[in-house]
């Protein structure tokens, strides 16, 4: 036992010096405002990261935790740059720091495009914005990230600001385009995209054409497919040579997505929507159906038309059609755990967040939209489903809140506003939702109590 405790004392030193060595993090200047940052920054002759993060934001969370607190970024953020992280919401518990940077986070947000978070911006010494990027990075990724950033063959607005004035560099122009679009920059994004594929796509034989990175292009621009029609050569190339295009791009079941899709446009949507809005005749599925079997197989006929029936009831309100069909497809293809093919076979446009948030997710616009009793009861039952099959305890919270609603709505509201006291009660236990949301529930559950509707009249 003596021999274990002096191997303990003999320990302990090294592992306190191993902590001491690790305590390397990144230097971001909390006490400075935006205007003292730029300065700084002009002295030192040193570029400017800024991370904009949200305290709901579980990948900001990440970078924290993960990346920052690493040898290797802070050393290379500390050497190179001055760090700044602003806080881009408000919160009842922000301290004073942070309340002293409201104004800087009012002008970053009107000054620059942030679509989502972390969103990381740089800027020159001379404060100038020169690269932008997106999301949870690992620490290998974000170490290219801010290397790209120093390096002006690299930076984002520097290589857009080349394209416009008309220097084309074709081999970096689809990673151009996909950088306009996440960065939020849509209009050159899409140019750049167009631009790409008549200059070089089009020019391009079907076997050199099928490259990994054409296909990419494709993937984040699905105009560029559409436009074509299924009369164009994209087309039929995806439908004759799918399996060759899905391992090319790695992605099993995307060129059927396209083919399906464009079949679905030309076949059904044309003719069930007349400017964005749906028809008022009840549309000739049989017809579409045996047009599609001639044309393209059985197949797609199948799988197509119950799912378009599924979204035009949804947009014409026919609950009751609407019901008896959502209900066919649960028993043809049930949810499952981590699993998108009920997403898929009801046509939702967020299919890939997977069967129990699709499933919450209708059940939410049936409570918003639906005063058909039965209809609403079925949806009861849908809820729970999805309730059981999520593991995200952030996500299955809003499917609690989105059962209490419906209760509410069918006036079991006792046992509406016992949920909807629950699921708040643990989400700020467990911290696992972003206030704003909670702010949200604490209104509903507000309304139930008093007898006011919780959903719009």
């Amino acid at each position: 036992m003596r021999k274990i405790c002096w191997l303990y004392l003999l320990i302990i030193p090294i592992i306190l010096h191993a902590q001491q060595v690790d305590s390397i993090r990144v230097n971001f200047e909390s006490d400075l405002d935006w205007q003292q940052v730029l300065e700084k920054a002009k002295i030192e002759n040193k570029h400017i990261f800024v991370d904009c993060y949200t305290t709901w934001c579980a990948p900001c969370r990440k970078m924290e935790a993960e990346v920052y607190s690493t040898d290797q970024v802070a050393n290379y953020l500390n050497n190179n740059f001055i760090s700044v992280k602003f806080q881009m919401d408000k919160t009842d518990k922000d301290n004073n720091n942070i309340k002293s940077h409201y104004k800087d986070v009012e002008y970053l947000s009107k000054q620059y495009t942030i679509t989502g978070y972390p969103t990381f911006l740089f800027f020159s010494s001379d404060g100038k914005l020169v690269h932008q990027d997106l999301g949870y990075k690992s620490v290998p990724d974000f170490l290219i990230l801010t290397k790209n950033a120093s390096d002006p063959k690299r930076q984002y607005y520097t290589q857009v600001e080349e394209y416009k004035a008309g220097k084309k560099n074709y081999a970096d122009m689809v990673e151009l385009a996909i950088a306009s679009r996440q960065n939020g920059n849509y209009e050159i994004a899409k140019k750049i995209a167009h631009d790409y594929k008549k200059n070089v796509i089009d020019t391009l034989s079907d076997n050199a054409l099928l490259t990994r990175m054409n296909l990419v292009l494709f993937d984040n621009f699905y105009t560029l497919f559409f436009e074509e029609g299924t009369n164009g050569r994209l087309f039929k190339l995806f439908l004759n040579r799918g399996a060759e295009v899905d391992r090319i791009i790695n992605k099993p079941d995307f060129s059927d997505f396209f083919i399906s899709k464009m079949i679905e446009k030309e076949e059904i949507d044309d003719k069930i929507y007349k400017d964005g809005q749906p028809v008022k005749e009840e549309p000739r599925w049989k017809d579409m159906s045996r047009s599609i079997t001639k044309k393209y197989g059985e197949k797609y006929a199948v799988s197509l038309v119950p799912m378009a029936k599924v979204q035009f009831y949804k947009r014409t309100k026919k609950w009751s059609e609407f019901a008896k069909l959502f209900e066919s497809r649960i028993k043809e293809f049930p949810p499952r755990e981590n699993s998108t093919v009920f997403s898929k076979s009801v046509g939702h446009p967020s299919a890939n967040l997977g069967d129990a948030w699709v499933l919450n997710d209708f059940c939410w616009d049936l409570f918003r939209l639906c005063d058909d009793k039965n209809v609403l009861k079925k949806a009861l039952v849908w809820t729970d489903i999805a309730i059981k099959l999520e593991f995200d305890p952030s996500l299955y919270l809003t499917f609690y809140d989105t059962k209490a609603n419906l209760l509410y709505k069918m006036g079991r509201v006792n046992e509406a506003v016992q949920l909807e006291e629950k699921t708040i009660a643990i989400a700020i236990k467990r911290n696992l939702l972003a206030e704003f949301l909670i702010d949200e529930f604490k209104k509903s559950l507000d309304k139930m109590r008093k007898g006011e509707p919780t959903w719009r009249s």
